[in-house]
């Protein structure tokens, strides 16, 4: 794996059921990445922030930083994103699971998508393109690329 590029971008909720997970990782976000460069030296990292759809005129819906190997740039993004409201259930994953795709990924790497978040997708019905998050994932792991959904158990958020 040494001579293999990797990819991964992960994506966080930044509603605020989350906020006290985006604080933590604002914490351990410059040690975090430089450990990654460190240990494995030919990734990439890139970042989705996301709040929900009812965040479009407050806040953002979703934030990207493409993949790159500048720690500083990585870590002020992660540092200055601002977190979102959200204020019901379920959140935009299904809306991340299909920007993810447009970001800028290599043909030859090895590449991953982490997606941290506290609930579930919206069905097509209840987002304004009508994504299913099903099928949007089936295309990210046709692209190959494997998807590592992080869930966080209510009692670490609070």
């Amino acid at each position: 794996m040494s001579g293999d590029n990797i990819e991964i971008i992960f994506s966080f909720d930044t509603t605020g059921s989350m906020y006290p997970c985006l604080t933590q990782v604002r914490r351990k976000i410059k040690e975090t990445v430089n450990r990654l460069m460190n240990e494995i030296p030919n990734i990439s990292i890139g970042i989705i922030a996301h709040g929900d759809y009812c965040d479009q005129h407050s806040t953002y819906v979703t934030k990207h930083f493409d993949l790159s190997r500048d720690v500083e740039s990585i870590c002020n993004f992660v540092q200055n994103v601002e977190p979102t409201g959200g204020g019901h259930a379920p959140e935009c994953y299904e809306l991340v699971l299909h920007e993810a795709q447009s970001l800028s990924w290599s043909n030859t790497s090895t590449k991953s998508l982490v997606l941290i978040g506290d609930d579930i997708p919206h069905p097509p019905a209840h987002n304004p393109q009508q994504l299913n998050w099903r099928q949007e994932a089936d295309q990210l792991i046709d692209s190959p690329m494997p998807i590592a959904p992080c869930p966080m158990p209510k009692k670490l958020l609070t």
